[in-house]
């Protein structure tokens, strides 16, 4: 298995648990954090792109769940970034909603975020970032532990701090 975001690293698989369609389950000495793009190699066949769903434990005995992606939509490559904000959206009879994010990867054309509440897919979302703002669409909301993975698509380029949209704290 290869990390997809640190230039070909290697990463040492101790066993894999079990096998799916749409993934597989495997024990690892390190953890990989969730969201993390990875590549796999079996010992015959072609290289299988996926993503780690969930990945838990300790002192070198990690278990992550690896989610295959079989078509892939996304046109850029996403980078990974750490960074906290705050995703706001109208909810049911225009009440204004709110919820603590992380934003944990970025491409060209959005974010995928986590948090602790789920937010509905389709509606449109401005995150207020560190130092950045975005106004965005969810493309999806997945459980992922104890939190929600989040895709957001952006409705227009994100802005910097010093931008009139901007609306930080």
């Amino acid at each position: 298995m290869w990390n997809g975001h640190n230039n070909g690293r290697q990463i040492e698989v101790v066993r894999v648990q079990d096998v799916s369609v749409h993934g597989m389950g495997l024990r690892l000495a390190r953890p990989l954090p969730v969201g993390q793009t990875v590549w796999f190699e079996p010992s015959a066949g072609a290289m299988i792109k996926g993503v780690i769903r969930h990945c838990e434990g300790q002192d070198g005995r990690y278990t992550a769940g690896l989610v295959r992606v079989e078509n892939e939509r996304r046109r850029t490559e996403r980078q990974p970034v750490r960074g906290t904000g705050r995703l706001d959206w109208y909810g049911q009879g225009g009440k204004t909603n709110s919820t603590a994010v992380l934003v944990r990867d970025c491409s060209e054309f959005g974010l995928q975020l986590s948090a602790a509440d789920p937010v509905p897919v389709g509606c449109v979302t401005r995150l207020t970032g560190e130092a950045i703002g975005c106004l965005g669409t969810v493309c999806y909301c997945t459980p992922a532990g104890n939190e929600y993975l989040i895709g957001l698509h952006f409705t227009r380029p994100p802005y910097d701090e010093g931008s009139a949209d901007y609306e930080g704290d």
